[in-house]
Protein backbone atom coordinates (compact mmCIF):
# COMPACT_ATOMS: atom_id res chain seq x y z
CA UNK A 1 0.00 0.00 0.00
CA UNK A 2 2.88 2.39 0.70
CA UNK A 3 3.98 2.05 -2.94
CA UNK A 4 0.48 2.47 -4.36
CA UNK A 5 -0.43 5.62 -2.45
CA UNK A 6 2.93 7.03 -1.26
CA UNK A 7 1.75 10.58 -0.63
CA UNK A 8 -1.49 9.80 1.16
CA UNK A 9 -0.88 9.82 4.93
CA UNK A 10 -4.34 8.37 5.61
CA UNK A 11 -3.29 5.11 3.94
CA UNK A 12 0.37 5.09 4.92
CA UNK A 13 1.35 2.13 7.09
CA UNK A 14 2.75 2.78 10.52
CA UNK A 15 4.58 0.03 12.31
CA UNK A 16 3.72 -0.41 15.95
CA UNK A 17 6.66 -0.29 18.31
CA UNK A 18 7.26 0.30 22.02
CA UNK A 19 7.44 4.08 21.53
CA UNK A 20 3.92 4.19 20.07
CA UNK A 21 2.42 1.81 22.64
CA UNK A 22 4.08 3.33 25.74
CA UNK A 23 1.70 6.31 26.16
CA UNK A 24 -1.29 3.98 26.17
CA UNK A 25 0.17 1.75 28.87
CA UNK A 26 0.76 4.69 31.19
CA UNK A 27 -1.86 5.10 33.94
CA UNK A 28 -2.05 8.84 33.16
CA UNK A 29 -3.57 7.89 29.80
CA UNK A 30 -6.89 7.32 31.53
CA UNK A 31 -7.03 11.00 32.53
CA UNK A 32 -5.99 12.43 29.17
CA UNK A 33 -8.41 13.73 26.56
CA UNK A 34 -7.76 11.49 23.57
CA UNK A 35 -9.24 14.08 21.19
CA UNK A 36 -6.72 16.79 22.02
CA UNK A 37 -3.64 15.05 23.42
CA UNK A 38 -3.29 12.20 20.91
CA UNK A 39 -3.47 12.19 17.10
CA UNK A 40 -6.90 11.46 15.65
CA UNK A 41 -8.15 10.24 12.30
CA UNK A 42 -8.26 13.01 9.70
CA UNK A 43 -11.20 11.47 7.84
CA UNK A 44 -14.59 12.98 8.62
CA UNK A 45 -16.92 9.97 8.31
CA UNK A 46 -20.60 9.71 9.21
CA UNK A 47 -23.12 6.89 8.86
CA UNK A 48 -25.47 7.64 5.96
CA UNK A 49 -27.92 4.80 6.57
CA UNK A 50 -28.23 1.32 7.99
CA UNK A 51 -30.50 -1.57 7.07
CA UNK A 52 -31.20 -5.01 8.49
CA UNK A 53 -31.11 -8.15 6.36
CA UNK A 54 -32.80 -11.53 6.85
CA UNK A 55 -29.86 -13.43 8.36
CA UNK A 56 -26.20 -13.12 9.32
CA UNK A 57 -23.76 -12.11 6.59
CA UNK A 58 -20.48 -14.04 6.33
CA UNK A 59 -19.15 -12.54 3.10
CA UNK A 60 -18.43 -9.24 1.41
CA UNK A 61 -21.45 -7.70 -0.36
CA UNK A 62 -21.28 -6.92 -4.08
CA UNK A 63 -21.76 -3.30 -5.13
CA UNK A 64 -23.33 -3.31 -8.57
CA UNK A 65 -24.06 -0.49 -11.07
CA UNK A 66 -27.84 -0.60 -11.07
CA UNK A 67 -30.61 1.37 -12.76
CA UNK A 68 -29.58 4.89 -13.88
CA UNK A 69 -26.06 4.09 -12.69
CA UNK A 70 -27.24 4.22 -9.06
CA UNK A 71 -25.33 1.62 -7.08
CA UNK A 72 -27.14 -1.43 -5.74
CA UNK A 73 -25.81 -3.79 -3.09
CA UNK A 74 -26.22 -7.56 -3.37
CA UNK A 75 -25.83 -9.50 -0.14
CA UNK A 76 -25.81 -13.26 0.31
CA UNK A 77 -26.77 -14.26 3.84
CA UNK A 78 -25.64 -17.29 5.78
CA UNK A 79 -29.14 -18.72 5.78
CA UNK A 80 -31.15 -18.79 2.53
CA UNK A 81 -31.53 -15.11 1.54
CA UNK A 82 -30.24 -13.08 -1.36
CA UNK A 83 -30.80 -9.44 -0.51
CA UNK A 84 -30.76 -6.37 -2.73
CA UNK A 85 -30.44 -2.90 -1.26
CA UNK A 86 -30.66 0.33 -3.20
CA UNK A 87 -28.02 3.06 -2.97
CA UNK A 88 -30.09 4.64 -0.19
CA UNK A 89 -30.70 1.43 1.76
CA UNK A 90 -34.14 0.80 0.31
CA UNK A 91 -35.32 -2.73 -0.53
CA UNK A 92 -36.82 -2.97 -4.04
CA UNK A 93 -40.13 -4.74 -4.60
CA UNK A 94 -39.69 -8.51 -4.82
CA UNK A 95 -36.57 -8.68 -2.65
CA UNK A 96 -35.17 -10.53 -0.77
CA UNK A 97 -35.11 -13.80 -2.66
CA UNK A 98 -35.36 -16.92 -0.53
CA UNK A 99 -33.58 -20.10 -1.58
CA UNK A 100 -34.85 -22.54 1.02
CA UNK A 101 -32.14 -24.57 2.71
CA UNK A 102 -29.26 -22.72 1.02
CA UNK A 103 -26.40 -21.33 3.09
CA UNK A 104 -24.09 -18.74 1.56
CA UNK A 105 -20.60 -18.21 2.90
CA UNK A 106 -19.05 -16.60 -0.17
CA UNK A 107 -19.59 -13.29 -1.90
CA UNK A 108 -21.87 -12.86 -4.91
CA UNK A 109 -20.16 -12.53 -8.31
CA UNK A 110 -21.15 -10.56 -11.37
CA UNK A 111 -20.98 -11.87 -14.96
CA UNK A 112 -23.11 -11.92 -18.09
CA UNK A 113 -23.63 -15.69 -17.96
CA UNK A 114 -26.30 -15.87 -20.70
CA UNK A 115 -24.65 -13.43 -23.14
CA UNK A 116 -27.63 -11.05 -23.33
CA UNK A 117 -25.49 -7.97 -22.65
CA UNK A 118 -26.75 -7.61 -19.05
CA UNK A 119 -24.79 -8.71 -16.02
CA UNK A 120 -26.19 -11.52 -13.88
CA UNK A 121 -25.45 -12.33 -10.25
CA UNK A 122 -23.85 -15.67 -9.40
CA UNK A 123 -23.73 -17.40 -6.02
CA UNK A 124 -22.44 -20.68 -4.71
CA UNK A 125 -23.96 -22.18 -1.57
CA UNK A 126 -22.25 -24.37 1.03
CA UNK A 127 -23.52 -27.52 -0.75
CA UNK A 128 -21.72 -26.47 -3.98
CA UNK A 129 -24.93 -25.47 -5.79
CA UNK A 130 -24.39 -22.65 -8.28
CA UNK A 131 -27.20 -20.11 -8.71
CA UNK A 132 -27.43 -17.42 -11.40
CA UNK A 133 -29.92 -14.59 -10.96
CA UNK A 134 -31.01 -12.36 -13.82
CA UNK A 135 -31.46 -8.82 -12.55
CA UNK A 136 -34.02 -6.57 -14.20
Amino acid sequence: INNVIPNNNDYHRKFVNAEIIAPFEDESFKTKDIHTEYPTCSLDMHVQWTESVGASVYSTPLIYPGVNNKKEIFISTFYEYIELLGYDGSKPLGWPLSLEGASFRGSPMIYDIDGDGKNDIGLVDSDANLYWIRVG
